[in-house]
């Protein structure tokens, strides 16, 4: 795989505690629940102390949202339950993706089933797209693409996609 725009790169420089918290989070997000500080510390064996330090430099870094009044991780590694125009059904969980490379690419990454509906960003056209195991059943519109435009690793390609 490409690494595009030294995304690779960045993440390998996160530390430790940081890439053991993403990765905890991202799998409870997966099942359509908030990742606590509570479930990431149990989870990670790490104390509060160091996961909440791990969790406010991933949200710092654009790479985890925490929700203050949820004190929990509700959105990293694309996944989100936060509601954004790219719905994804993931293996019958109702998620949102922080993109539409997101929407498409975890499914495909973990071989999963998935629904994607979204809107093209030029002319707001409904998109449906089918994946089964991670791979392509169907889309429609038949002729839709993806676009990625934002390199810049510490941005969000969401509003470009």
């Amino acid at each position: 795989m490409e690494d595009i725009g030294g995304l690779a790169e960045y993440i390998a420089g996160l530390r430790p505690p940081e890439k053991t918290v993403r990765r905890a989070a991202f799998l409870k997000l997966r099942s359509g629940q908030p990742a606590s500080l509570d479930d990431l510390s149990r989870e990670t064996g790490l104390a509060s102390g160091a996961v909440k330090a791990a969790v406010d430099a991933l949200a710092g870094k654009g790479l985890a949202v925490y929700d203050a009044g949820l004190d929990a991780v509700v959105g990293t590694g694309g996944l989100s339950l936060q509601e954004t125009r790219h719905r994804l059904r993931l293996n019958g969980v109702d998620l949102y993706t922080w993109c539409a490379a997101d929407a498409v690419g975890i499914p495909a990454a973990l071989a999963a089933d998935a629904v994607i509906t979204s809107a093209c960003h030029a002319c707001g056209e409904p998109v449906t797209i089918l994946l089964n195991q991670g791979t392509l059943a169907s889309c429609q519109p038949t002729e839709t693409r993806v676009w990625v435009v934002e390199a810049d690793t510490s941005r969000s390609v969401s509003g470009h996609t």
